[in-house]
């Protein structure tokens, strides 16, 4: 398990200890993603894409798919004409706090950069919640 803060890393440890799961196989390690090595058998990278713009996001999917063995899981929020509208809109009033920083992101060019690398598309779902939703891609290593 790797995150860039130490406090995700204590919090997780924390949670998978109340599940009264194993977690003398599991590697925890404050790492930016970047400079993060090794492999492994799966990669999951929840809610990360929405700091980085297209291009970035898309490098960074192929990262990961050099660290994957077998699974890649991301999510990121989907890019859609509305939220574009809504976020040049909120550029228009003055303040910092009027429009969001997160970065949305065209599925294709996610889903392009892990074939690219290998990986095909397996499962997809939709994640709402009444103030945010975010699209999950599973994708698998073509052997």
């Amino acid at each position: 398990m790797s995150d860039i803060s130490s406090e995700m890393i204590k919090e997780t440890k924390k949670r998978i200890n109340e599940l009264g799961l194993k977690q003398d196989k599991i590697k925890y390690e404050v790492c930016d993603l970047e400079k993060l090595k090794g492999l492994f058998d799966v990669v999951v990278c929840l809610d990360v894409f929405i700091h980085y713009p297209q291009p970035v996001a898309e490098e960074m999917v192929q990262h990961l798919c050099e660290l994957s063995q077998e699974k890649l899981i991301v999510s990121f929020a989907p890019y859609t004409p509305f939220l574009a509208v809504l976020k040049n809109i909120g550029k228009l009033f003055p303040g910092p706090s009027k429009t969001t920083r997160a970065y949305t992101l065209k599925e294709k060019g996610i889903i392009n950069a892990a074939k690219e690398s290998g990986f095909k598309v397996v499962k997809k779902k939709l994640n709402q919640a009444p103030f945010y939703f975010s699209q999950l891609i599973e994708f698998e290593k073509i052997k």
